[in-house]
């Protein structure tokens, strides 16, 4: 076997890759591509290394990638395989032998997916762009990572019918069979409350967004992930963690007005999620925010920072979310609508 027809340059980042070898022949001798080029380079041919123990369909698989026979790269492997194309369509499109793709897919260190995955991507609906402003809005908000992707949405009792409209804007992505209303009683207070959830279907659409959000672990908000914020989008995220200090005490026992102040309940944010809140609201819309501290987090450490609008920019921030506000949340942008909902 001619060495000159092996390129060991070219896949020189790949030499030390551990590789399993398939089902069939799992007793064989595993083998790395360092040890095969030496092999080859010290005369043996594949039949020959076959002959000590190693699996052929390894071997031809090295000898097929040194020689550059294998031309599919890992970035086009991964953007077909995340389209939903299974690994027959890729191999015949490539002109890969199946067993050879199975070695790459390893090499290329691409995470496994199975039949479910390729049934999914082949039928899911994609999200439309209100529900991805919704859902943005949401997970800025009370909105959860169920999976890598798929989101839960929850309220209480009486946001009930707030949970519902997010149920049906999600129509064509929203698992059918998870809008649940269950009851409890609060062992310390008495209380009877009653959780109301709901979640979407696994979606790759959702999995890039969860991703911006959650890719370091904890939840997060980067520039990237509010430049997708419309007002339809900031309006859903003051439904669900925005609320507004009237001042309604003093306006009553001192019969003088005071500018209400409209606030982002981002306890559970970072001072730098904030920080980036803070200056895309002004960079974006020429909306003031001001970061408040609100004591402490649950593990008696980490403070907690709350966005609040500048008095300045109350009209404008209103006048931004108002068309886009559920008439039960009006309360939290109108005084007289708050008035009304006291009683």
């Amino acid at each position: 076997m001619s060495k000159v027809k092996y390129n060991w340059e070219q896949v020189k980042q790949y030499l030390d890759v551990e590789l399993k070898n398939g089902s069939a022949n799992r007793e064989k001798k595993h083998i790395t591509l360092r040890e095969f080029r030496d092999l080859v380079v010290s005369g043996q041919s594949l039949n020959q290394i076959a002959k000590t123990g190693v699996s052929k369909h390894i071997s031809q698989f090295f000898s097929n990638l040194s020689q550059g026979k294998i031309t599919l790269n890992k970035e086009d492997f991964i953007r077909e395989y995340e389209e939903g194309r299974s690994l027959d369509e890729i191999s015949k499109k490539y002109k890969v032998s199946r067993g050879d793709l199975t070695f790459l897919r390893q090499l290329y260190d691409i995470k496994r997916k199975g039949a479910t995955y390729q049934k999914r991507k082949a039928t899911e609906v994609p999200i439309t762009q209100r529900q991805k402003e919704i859902i943005y809005g949401s997970l800025m908000g009370d909105a959860k990572k169920v999976s890598s992707n798929a989101v839960g949405f929850g309220q209480g009792r009486k946001q009930k019918f707030y949970l519902v409209w997010k149920y049906t804007e999600m129509d064509g992505i929203i698992s059918k069979n998870s809008l649940k209303f269950t009851e409890y009683i609060d062992s310390r207070t008495g209380y009877k409350g009653e959780n109301c959830r709901c979640y979407t279907h696994a979606n790759s659409d959702l999995e890039e967004v969860i991703e911006q959000f959650y890719g370091g672990g904890e939840k997060e908000i980067s520039m990237e992930i509010l430049k997708n914020l419309t007002p339809l989008s900031i309006a859903v995220w003051f439904m669900d963690d925005g609320k507004t200090d009237w001042y309604h005490r003093t306006l009553k026992t001192k019969k003088r007005r005071t500018t209400e102040c409209h606030i982002f309940c981002t306890d559970s944010f970072s001072l730098e999620s904030c920080e980036n809140i803070k200056k895309w609201f002004f960079d974006s819309y020429n909306i003031k925010c001001r970061i408040r501290e609100q004591g402490l987090r649950k593990d008696g450490v980490t403070m907690k920072y709350r966005i609040v609008i500048e008095h300045e920019s109350n009209d404008d921030f209103i006048a931004m979310i108002r068309p886009h506000t559920l008439p039960m949340f009006l309360y939290k942008i109108d005084y007289q609508e708050y008035l009304k909902w006291r009683k």
